[in-house]
């Protein structure tokens, strides 16, 4: 999503606050503002991910909220004590839920999804002749910028080693999937106790979004994957050993100059 500089009456605002207001206005967290915004405690509930931490949402603090919220002498608003506590708490709760189903940033991959405008394409390896294909394979820059933007974060917080941006073109255009070929449902089949444990940290770090969480440790399991076996980061991603005429493809696929343009794209989504 472009985030372009629109006028709204008076003021001049982002593309992405324009739609955060419909956001709220769609799933009822309007419901919860006070003069139009959020609560800080509730805006603070806001991972790095763009999305709300549901579980952050307790008892305790609605009721800070309903006592410096009390509303009007009529005990009129969304924190007055006319209202039960536990209606509240469950209200706030489903509504931050919806906002995040429906957040821009809650991306979900599938086959034939329309692209953007933006879209912008990559040149793949060929395996079978050793050379590059000549028509590009169109991906979605919003997506891509949705997975590394996690890949960062957990770099930037040393929860995983960096990855260079060349190795993560080489997965992209193997894969040829806007999601690197992530597959969220088949990850929470086979994931083991340590990745478990791994996402848990992520959770507790503020990291929200169920997709990113999943695609983080999956990364850091096939990093663990090559400290055992020495293999690089593309191989353990794709398939070890047997994959190596794709490997070599696609290292010469990252060299083509017009892969450049996308290669910036995944290095300034990294920085």
């Amino acid at each position: 999503m472009n985030e372009k500089i629109v006028q709204q009456g008076n003021r001049v605002i982002d593309q992405w606050s324009i739609n955060e207001q419909q956001n709220q206005q769609s799933t009822g967290l309007n419901q919860f503002t006070i003069n139009g915004r959020l609560p800080a405690e509730i805006a603070a509930l806001k991972g790095p991910d763009g999305m709300y931490n549901v579980n952050g949402v307790t008892r305790s603090l609605v009721a800070d909220l309903m006592q410096k919220y009390p509303g009007g002498p009529a005990g009129g608003g969304p924190y007055s004590s006319l209202h039960d506590i536990n209606d509240i708490t469950n209200g706030l709760k489903q509504a931050l839920a919806a906002t995040n189903e429906v957040s821009p940033k809650s991306r979900f991959f599938y086959p034939n999804r329309p692209l953007p405008a933006d879209a912008i394409g990559g040149y793949r390896g060929d395996a079978r002749s050793g050379g590059v294909e000549n028509i590009a394979k169109n991906f979605d820059p919003g997506d891509l910028r949705f997975y590394l933007g996690a890949i960062k974060w957990a770099q930037s917080n040393r929860l995983i080693d960096p990855i260079s941006p060349e190795q993560w073109l080489m997965i992209l255009l193997t894969e040829g999937r806007d999601d690197f070929g992530f597959n969220s449902d088949q990850w929470d089949k086979q994931k083991g106790p340590g990745a478990v444990k791994f996402e848990e940290q992520l959770k507790k770090l503020g990291m929200t979004n169920p997709i990113r969480i999943g695609f983080t440790a999956i990364t850091k399991d096939k990093q663990d994957l090559v400290k055992r076996t020495g293999m690089s980061f593309y191989q353990a991603w794709n398939g070890g050993a047997a994959n190596l005429a794709n490997f070599a493809a696609q290292a010469k696929a990252v060299k083509d100059p017009r892969n450049k343009p996308i290669l910036d794209l995944i290095t300034g989504a990294l920085a």
